[in-house]
This record gives C-alpha cells, structure tokens and sequence, in this order.
C-alpha cells in the first residue's frame, strides 16, 4: 500500500493544492516561496500530532477573513451558524491505495481508516483538519474582545491622534491581528477522520495517535549549519554517529552489525580491566585520607568505586576527524566540505530510519527530504537520487521501500528524474499551484511528434541542466552567441528605460537563458506551455534559396528555421503536411498580436535599415553599420560566416572590445525583451476551495 495522493488547504500558500505521490519518488520543485517546503512540514506536523495549528502557518487570506469575522461578531451582524461556514480551517488528506494487498490482515494500522463496505474499494481517505473550537466560540471572540479594548486603550493613551486614525475604521486592524496572534492556539485543534471516498458524508472520528501509527516517516530538513563548533552541543555530525553506536546490535543493518558488536565486545574488556585498576589506585588515595582524621574507627570504611563507563566516555569524546592521503595524521572536521558533512549525515539518518522502517513493517514508511544538495558540488548533485535509491534498498529491501517526498532547487538533481515523478510548484498571487508533469507525460502518449519532443526534452535536461523550473521567466535561444551576450543587452535596454518603471524590472528578476539551437525550440513549446512560464524564443530568420543553400532576401524562396515554421503551422492553421510558405514568415514577423502564443512569444529579425538580415549577427551588424564598415544605403547586409566558433567570437568581441561599447541593439530582440518585461510573473488564479462539514456520522467499519 501507498500514498496515492494528498490534498490541502490553508496551509501557508498552499490555499487549495492536490499532489499525487510517484510510488517510490516525487520530485517537488519551483523558485523560492512556492510551498515546496510547507508541504513536507505540514505531513510531519500532522503525523506527529501536534495538535496546534500556528499564527504564521495560516495564510495571510485566511487571516483577513477571521478578522472580519470578529468585527462582524463584535457588531452583532453575524450568526454562530455562518461563522463556522466562513471560517477557513487548514487540512490535509491523505489518499491511500491498498489495491496490491490481498488479505486482509496485512492492513495493519491502516484497518482503522476503511470505513467503507465495498469490496471494489481499494482507496481509504484520511482528513487530518486543524479544526475551529465553535464550541468555544463565544468564550474565544469575548476573550479577544477584551483584549482588543485593553489594547486600543493602551495605544490611544500613547497616540493623541489615535482618534482621527479610529475614524476611518471602526477597528483597528493592527490590534486585532496582535490579539489573534496572541489567542491563536486556541482557535483551532487537531482531529482526524476516516472518510468514505466514495460518499465524502460519511466519516468517523479517529485518534490522532492512531495516524501516526500508520506511517514511519522521517523527515531530513535541509542543513544549514554543519560546522563542527566548539561547544559538543552543537557537533551534529558526531552526535549522529554516537546514536548509531549506541544501538542495540540487533537493530543494526547486516553491514554494521559485526563492527559495531567488536567494537562493544573490546570496550567491555577493557572497561573491566581499567575498572579494577582505576578502584586499586583510588583506594590508595582514599586510604590516605586517614592522616587527616577521617574516617575514624568508628565510621563506616570507604573504598573508591569510580563507577565510569569507558564506553560513555568513548561515545561522548567521539567526533569525526578526516585522515590526511598523504600522512598518517588526523584532521579536524572544520578542515573538510560542508557537502561531504551533508552527505554523511543524511546516510546516517538514512540508517536510523531504515532501522524504524524494518521494525515497522505493518505501517508506511515515508520519507521527506529539503534540499539536499546544500553544500554538494554539482556532481555529487547529480548521483544523489541514484545512490538514495541504492541505499534504501540495501537497508529495507526492494518489497518495504518508502515513499520518497523530496523537494529541491537543483537543476542537477531536478534533470535526473523522469518527468513522472516531477511535481512544479507554480507561485500565483497569493497561492500556488502544483504541475503534475505526470500528466504532460501522459498527454504525449500515442502521438508521435509529442512523444519525440518528449524524448528529447528528457535527454535535453538531463545534458544541460538547464533551470526552467526555478525561472521567472525563460529566454529561448538558438547558441552561445545569444547566450553570452543577452545580459548586456538587457542591461542595455535597462539603461535605455525601455523596461518603463516596472519593478523590479526584468534586469531585476530571475531569467533563464536556455540555449537551444534554431532547429529544436519548437521542441519546447508545449512543455513550457505546461509550465505557464512567460517565454520569449528568439531565433533567426534564416533564409534559404532553392538550392536549400542560407541567401539575401533578394534571392529567398523560404526560411530553414523550424521553430519559426511550427508557429505559422500554429497561429495560420496551416496543416502540419503543407510547407509555410516565405510569404507568411514575412507577414508574421510584422504582425506582433501573431507572435504572441499564451504564455509565449516569438522574435526573430525584421527590416531594419532598409534592410532584412538574416541572423543574430547580421542584425547586430546592420544597426551598427559605422562599427563594421558597412554603407548607410546598403539594402543588403554581407552574409556571416556562422559557424559556432565564429558566433562566439563574434559575442565576445562585442562584449570584451572597447571599440564595440555602445553598440546598439536590432530591434526585434528589443520588442522581445520589453514583451518579457511587461509580463506578469504571477498570473492570477482563483480556487475554489472544498468545506469540510463538521457533521457526526455512524458507519460500519470494512472487516
């Protein structure tokens, strides 16, 4: 059995959000502050029955509808009834698939949660809902009234003109806020229900202990403080190993389980003959004690009995240290990476977790990792989830493996995992919203263009790394040459004011440079369509004459550019069998409404000058005529050798040659860049969000 999903509400950002878990592994990714985080911290809240919802975990919505609700309360306009309506309570639901169990007394804790009586059912639902004390309500809203009042009234004696700013409200918001703040414990408790998944009406209440036994879960939260200090408090490393030796040798994995009983065999012997040496020596000691009158004759004897466990003191005074290659020496672990730290401390969690998981194998074992490439190089980045996996096996076997919930920021541990188990974490306005790329999987199956640029999207990520889950925004180019020189030309059209008082402006945000080449940014139209990132292609025109050979205008029967052709075939509806024809090139490269596509937007090169180049480096050249020696009255811009060398070179000239300081830039990539700069990054989006009736029911519990 599995997690086959979790739902959740007004958790943070997380106003309104389904996740379906992968089997073995979900990937949770997206920029900063989109809620990866808070969904781990919210199971392991739950699961560990913390039976207080906290002020800074409620969403900041939520919080505005409380407040209005107390004035309303305060007021007398408002019902007990429609309080409870309006009141917006955090939950999570956990959907748990029990198909692959056969008999029933394999369900171990998981029995106490199937309430319903159909033999076809092979889901449970579990609601875990922080919810409001209504029987309290009266006691709750009066004690924050009288707060508020003593507040207010402690403020107005420090403000003479409180007077005038209590006029424009009847309250203060301010203080009401700090008054929930205050009271907030006591608005909302913890209580879990087993629900019938297919009537969502019926559901029983349920000990929060009892969903705890159903699941083995461990979470290892990102580290942030890894040095070996000076205070042994603080030595997180070595108080992970001493755990691990302090385990019972039957709770030990197979490898360890030899060591660790020699190393506990040795520290015994000589634990006893150091005892009786170490009880000879203080008795002589004490013995001496008599010159100084005591003990008397008529005191009891003394004899010294040290009572030290050498094996306490072995386990206290252990830290790691690293060995030199070069000299038989030790060196402290302030000499070694943070992520070689890392990576031992998570195996060493990874043990005592694969040890709960075996001695509970009647529950769910889950597993919830943040960020853990902190501190990694990029190639141990890369092999991580491999070798997670290995490990995992190694300790629990294949048939117990748990679930692995793992959020990131790393491009090399995202690009390492099939898009099926990837999860995009999308921020938008005051919520966020999850992307199954399981589904863009599934929507490619049985179509054969979808599932080649498919296959090549998985290959592409997996080879460049490229960022496009972490972006604001993505910029689509053809090589090295776009690449390299896109940041100074955005700097450039910053300087210009071509980015108008937006802010922060598009020099400010996080943009992605994906290099892509001419002939495969088609590939990505529909991934970053899934993703719903503002999106500018640029590429080039690239005129070919009848000999397919690249030409002037002047003597072009069509474009060789693919991308460019597979967005006529889009926005004309030109069927996919038929070529595009030059002429609507032409037209669409006039026509900005045509360039636009959703959340993406296409530019490549434009008459300018009087003349149409054909490439990046040709349009550079034609609005720089004087740097490059060109006529004012040429029609024709003198074709550029384009070979990859030659557009890098061409790049870094421009960028390193104090002659080309002030070049100027073509003006399609500008039209494309202010199109990206005008871009909301966080579109807005409304959910609607599913209630939770607090109403008692009886059903018979599945035998």
């Amino acid at each position: 059995m599995h997690i086959q999903k979790i739902h959740i509400e007004n958790f943070r950002l997380l106003k309104n959000v389904d996740i379906v878990l992968d089997k073995s592994l979900t990937l949770i990714v997206g920029k900063n502050n989109t809620g990866k985080t808070s969904i781990a911290h919210l199971i392991r809240t739950i699961i560990n029955e913390k039976k207080n919802l906290s002020f800074n975990d409620y969403p900041l919505e939520s919080r505005k509808v409380l407040y209005e609700l107390l004035e309303e309360y305060w007021d007398g306009t408002v019902q007990d009834t429609e309080i409870k309506s309006r009141i917006h309570e955090t939950k999570l639901t956990f959907y748990i698939d029990y198909s692959d169990v056969g008999d029933d007394q394999f369900l171990g804790e998981l029995r106490n949660f199937i309430i319903d009586m159909d033999d076809t059912q092979n889901t449970a639902q579990i609601d875990a809902v922080y919810a409001f004390n209504s029987l309290k309500l009266d006691e709750l809203f009066g004690e924050c009234r009288k707060r508020y009042d003593d507040l207010l009234t402690a403020k107005e004696d420090e403000e003479s003109s409180q007077q005038e700013i209590s006029n424009l409200h009847p309250y203060d918001r301010s203080i009401i806020a700090t008054v929930v703040k205050e009271q907030f414990d006591k608005f909302f408790s913890l209580i879990v229900f087993a629900v019938n998944p297919a009537d969502i009406s019926d559901y029983q209440e349920r000990s929060s202990n009892l969903l705890k036994k159903l699941f083995t879960c461990r979470m290892i939260e990102a580290e942030r403080n890894l040095d070996e200090s000076e205070n042994k408090n603080e030595h997180p490393l070595a108080n992970m190993m001493n755990r691990v030796f302090s385990q019972d040798e039957e709770q030990l994995t197979e490898a360890l389980r030899p060591i660790i009983g020699e190393l506990n065999r040795y520290v015994d012997n000589m634990s006893f003959t150091a005892q009786k040496k170490i009880n000879s020596l203080m008795e002589q000691i004490v013995s001496g004690m008599i010159r100084f009158g005591y003990p008397s004759t008529e005191d009891m004897q003394l004899r010294a009995d040290t009572g030290i466990s050498l094996k306490q003191q072995i386990l206290n005074s252990t830290d790691l240290t690293y060995t030199s290659a070069s000299a038989d020496e030790s060196l402290p672990s302030t000499h070694n990476g943070l992520g070689y730290k890392n990576l031992i401390k998570i195996t060493l969690i990874l043990h005592e977790f694969g040890r709960a998981v075996n001695a509970n194998d009647a529950t769910i074992p889950l597993l919830l990792i943040e960020e853990p490439e902190a501190h990694m190089h990029p190639q141990l980045q890369t092999v991580f989830v491999s070798y997670l996996n290995e490990f995992l096996t190694d300790m629990v076997g294949k048939d117990n493996l748990p679930q692995v919930l793992l959020s990131t920021h790393s491009a090399h541990v995202a690009n390492t995992v099939n898009f099926k188990q990837v999860r995009y974490m999308r921020r938008q306005k005051e919520f966020v919203v999850c992307k199954d790329l399981q589904n863009f999987y599934e929507s490619a199956q049985h179509d054969e263009v979808k599932e080649e640029n498919l296959e090549f999207l998985q290959k592409y990520l997996k080879l460049s790394y490229c960022d496009l889950y972490f972006c604001d925004k993505a910029i689509l180019v053809e090589g090295a040459a776009e690449r390299l020189l896109l940041p100074k030309v955005i700097s450039k059209c910053e300087a210009a004011g071509l980015f108008g008082t937006q802010c922060p402006s598009l020099a400010s945000q996080y943009y992605s440079i994906v290099e892509v080449g001419g002939a495969y940014a088609h590939r990505f139209y529909e991934f970053v369509d899934f993703l719903e990132i503002p999106t500018l292609i640029l590429t080039d025109i690239d005129f070919i004459n009848d000999t397919k050979s690249k030409c002037q205008l002047s003597t072009a029967v069509n474009s060789s550019n693919g991308a460019i052709k597979r967005w006529c075939h889009d926005m004309y509806n030109i069927p996919v069998s038929k070529s595009v024809p030059l002429e609507t090139i032409l037209e669409l490269s006039k026509d900005p409404n045509k360039k636009s596509n959703g959340c993406r937007h296409i530019e490549f090169q434009v008459e300018e000058n009087g003349a149409h180049p054909r490439s990046l480096e040709e349009s550079i050249q034609n609005v720089n005529r004087e740097l490059f020696g060109i006529a004012p009255n040429s029609k024709e811009i003198p074709l550029y050798d384009d070979t990859d060398s030659s557009k890098t070179d061409f790049a870094l000239m421009l960028l390193t040659d104090p002659k080309y300081k002030d070049f100027a830039i073509p003006l399609y990539i500008k039209n494309g860049l202010v199109w990206l700069n005008d871009q909301d990054k966080m579109p807005e989006a409304a959910y609607p969000v599913r209630k939770f009736k607090m109403k008692r029911g009886a059903s018979s519990q599945k035998v």
